[in-house]
Protein backbone atom coordinates (compact mmCIF):
# COMPACT_ATOMS: atom_id res chain seq x y z
CA UNK A 1 0.00 0.00 0.00
CA UNK A 2 1.52 3.15 -1.13
CA UNK A 3 1.10 6.43 1.16
CA UNK A 4 -0.79 9.28 -0.82
CA UNK A 5 1.13 12.22 -2.02
CA UNK A 6 0.87 16.01 -0.57
CA UNK A 7 -0.42 16.36 -3.30
CA UNK A 8 -3.25 13.96 -2.81
CA UNK A 9 -3.65 15.18 0.87
CA UNK A 10 -3.94 18.92 -0.13
CA UNK A 11 -7.05 18.09 -3.02
CA UNK A 12 -8.27 15.89 -0.54
CA UNK A 13 -8.18 18.61 2.02
CA UNK A 14 -9.90 21.27 -0.72
CA UNK A 15 -12.38 19.00 -1.09
CA UNK A 16 -13.84 18.26 1.78
CA UNK A 17 -13.46 22.48 2.61
CA UNK A 18 -15.84 22.78 -0.08
CA UNK A 19 -18.18 20.47 1.11
CA UNK A 20 -18.36 22.01 4.06
CA UNK A 21 -18.73 25.12 2.74
CA UNK A 22 -21.67 23.53 0.89
CA UNK A 23 -22.81 22.40 3.46
CA UNK A 24 -23.19 25.94 5.43
CA UNK A 25 -24.63 27.52 2.48
CA UNK A 26 -27.56 25.18 2.43
CA UNK A 27 -28.52 24.19 6.01
CA UNK A 28 -27.39 27.58 7.74
CA UNK A 29 -29.18 30.79 8.35
CA UNK A 30 -26.49 33.48 7.11
CA UNK A 31 -28.39 36.76 7.09
CA UNK A 32 -26.77 38.38 9.99
CA UNK A 33 -23.28 37.13 9.04
CA UNK A 34 -24.08 38.22 5.65
CA UNK A 35 -24.91 41.72 6.98
CA UNK A 36 -21.29 41.50 8.99
CA UNK A 37 -19.40 40.99 5.76
CA UNK A 38 -21.08 43.32 3.53
CA UNK A 39 -20.83 46.25 6.27
CA UNK A 40 -17.30 45.40 6.58
CA UNK A 41 -16.83 45.78 2.53
CA UNK A 42 -17.89 49.08 2.67
CA UNK A 43 -16.25 50.21 5.63
CA UNK A 44 -12.78 48.71 4.53
CA UNK A 45 -13.38 49.21 0.31
CA UNK A 46 -12.38 45.17 0.86
CA UNK A 47 -12.53 42.96 -1.82
CA UNK A 48 -15.40 39.91 -1.16
CA UNK A 49 -12.69 37.20 -2.02
CA UNK A 50 -10.26 38.83 -0.11
CA UNK A 51 -12.63 38.72 2.84
CA UNK A 52 -13.71 35.18 2.04
CA UNK A 53 -9.81 33.94 1.84
CA UNK A 54 -9.28 35.84 5.55
CA UNK A 55 -11.91 33.86 7.04
CA UNK A 56 -10.99 30.41 5.04
CA UNK A 57 -7.77 31.05 7.02
CA UNK A 58 -9.34 32.03 10.28
CA UNK A 59 -11.12 28.39 10.35
CA UNK A 60 -8.15 26.44 8.69
CA UNK A 61 -5.02 27.72 10.37
CA UNK A 62 -4.80 24.38 12.31
CA UNK A 63 -5.24 22.59 10.15
CA UNK A 64 -4.09 24.01 6.98
CA UNK A 65 -5.30 22.96 3.06
CA UNK A 66 -2.00 22.45 2.13
CA UNK A 67 0.40 21.00 4.98
CA UNK A 68 3.88 21.90 5.19
CA UNK A 69 5.46 18.66 5.02
CA UNK A 70 9.49 19.51 5.64
CA UNK A 71 10.49 16.14 3.66
CA UNK A 72 9.34 13.29 2.23
CA UNK A 73 8.46 10.79 4.50
CA UNK A 74 10.59 7.65 5.60
CA UNK A 75 9.47 4.60 4.54
CA UNK A 76 9.09 1.90 7.43
CA UNK A 77 12.03 0.63 9.15
CA UNK A 78 11.62 -2.57 10.89
CA UNK A 79 13.29 -2.75 14.19
CA UNK A 80 16.42 -4.16 14.48
CA UNK A 81 16.41 -7.89 15.96
CA UNK A 82 16.56 -8.62 19.83
CA UNK A 83 20.06 -9.97 19.33
CA UNK A 84 21.20 -6.79 17.34
CA UNK A 85 19.85 -3.97 19.97
CA UNK A 86 21.78 -1.79 22.11
CA UNK A 87 20.98 -2.69 26.29
CA UNK A 88 21.19 0.79 27.95
CA UNK A 89 24.19 1.33 30.29
CA UNK A 90 24.86 3.58 32.82
CA UNK A 91 22.89 5.09 35.76
CA UNK A 92 19.47 4.40 33.39
CA UNK A 93 19.76 0.72 33.51
CA UNK A 94 17.48 -1.00 36.11
CA UNK A 95 19.48 -3.01 38.80
CA UNK A 96 17.10 -5.75 39.08
CA UNK A 97 19.49 -7.47 41.89
CA UNK A 98 18.76 -3.94 44.07
CA UNK A 99 14.94 -4.82 44.36
CA UNK A 100 15.29 -8.04 45.90
CA UNK A 101 17.39 -6.12 48.84
CA UNK A 102 15.47 -3.59 51.51
CA UNK A 103 17.44 -0.66 52.16
CA UNK A 104 15.04 0.54 54.79
CA UNK A 105 12.59 -1.07 56.79
CA UNK A 106 9.08 -2.32 56.02
CA UNK A 107 6.16 0.78 56.36
CA UNK A 108 4.33 -0.88 59.38
CA UNK A 109 7.76 -1.99 61.19
CA UNK A 110 7.41 0.60 64.13
CA UNK A 111 3.03 0.60 64.04
CA UNK A 112 1.69 -1.62 66.67
CA UNK A 113 0.06 -4.84 65.85
CA UNK A 114 -3.94 -4.04 66.04
CA UNK A 115 -4.48 -5.97 68.89
CA UNK A 116 -1.75 -3.88 70.93
CA UNK A 117 -3.15 -0.48 69.89
CA UNK A 118 -6.32 -0.49 71.49
CA UNK A 119 -7.46 -0.52 75.09
CA UNK A 120 -7.65 -3.68 76.84
CA UNK A 121 -11.72 -5.44 77.30
CA UNK A 122 -12.49 -5.19 80.77
CA UNK A 123 -12.17 -8.31 82.76
CA UNK A 124 -15.48 -10.98 81.57
CA UNK A 125 -15.50 -8.91 77.90
CA UNK A 126 -18.02 -6.67 77.44
CA UNK A 127 -21.39 -7.35 79.42
CA UNK A 128 -24.17 -7.84 76.48
CA UNK A 129 -27.43 -5.71 77.84
CA UNK A 130 -30.75 -6.80 76.58
CA UNK A 131 -32.99 -3.79 75.24
CA UNK A 132 -36.28 -5.35 76.45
Amino acid sequence: MQLPSHEDIADHRIAQFKQTISAAIESQELGLLQEVIESYQQEHNADLTEIAAALAYLVQKDRPLTPAFTSEPAAYEKPAPRSQRRRPTGPMRINHGAMKERSRPPVNANKPHRDESHAPRPPGGYAQTSSR
